[in-house]
């Protein structure tokens, strides 16, 4: 993320010792600071669009306990490109994390204006964990998790909701909110 100005930014350490007490609320996973440029911003030449995310079956290959995700990105500019969609996490609000995290983004074969790919990303356990302090190694979260794919983290096209664990009510179902193309 190119931060929109100074205030947007870390301040460095001065000294010879540096605290770094930001924790994960670096870059684009601090809601408080503005980007001129934000991160994954500008990584096409054209115009895509985002449908259709969806939980789907993972395949055989997919190592046990993953989430498998899909959705569809179209050319709907007038030039062949390739586009980078990518996934960001938000992880349920027990798990007190700043922010949406990056946790994987596909670049597609080159499109042409009309065409489409279905883009599947696999969120393997680990990518739904958090390290715990008191146990010394990372801990699978679990509740309603949301999983947003777009073009940046700052431009979420689809929002999926889905549950991991101990969900009650329409939490326990994966179910797409906020959606726009």
């Amino acid at each position: 993320m190119i931060p929109e100005s100074e205030a947007d930014a870390i301040a460095p350490g001065t000294g010879g010792d540096v605290v770094y007490s930001e924790g994960l609320e670096t870059s684009y996973r601090n809601r408080k600071f503005r980007a001129a440029f934000p991160f994954g911003h500008g990584l096409t030449f054209t115009e895509f669009s985002y449908s259709r995310l969806s939980s789907v079956s993972c395949d055989a290959r997919v190592p046990p306990g993953a989430t498998c995700l899909q959705v569809r990105v179209r050319n709907v500019g007038n030039a062949a490109a390739k586009a980078v969609p990518q996934l960001y996490l938000e992880f349920p609000a027990e798990a007190r994390t700043p922010s949406a995290i990056l946790k994987g983004f596909h670049k597609t074969a080159s499109l042409q204006p009309g065409e489409h790919e279905v883009v599947t990303f696999v969120l393997k356990p680990r990518d739904m964990s958090l390290y715990d302090v008191t146990s010394g190694g990372f801990k699978m979260a679990s509740g309603t998790f949301r999983a947003h794919v777009g073009e940046s983290s700052a431009d979420r096209r689809q929002t999926l909701r889905f549950c991991i664990g101990d969900c009650i009510g329409r939490d326990a179902q994966a179910v797409a909110e906020n959606v726009y193309v």
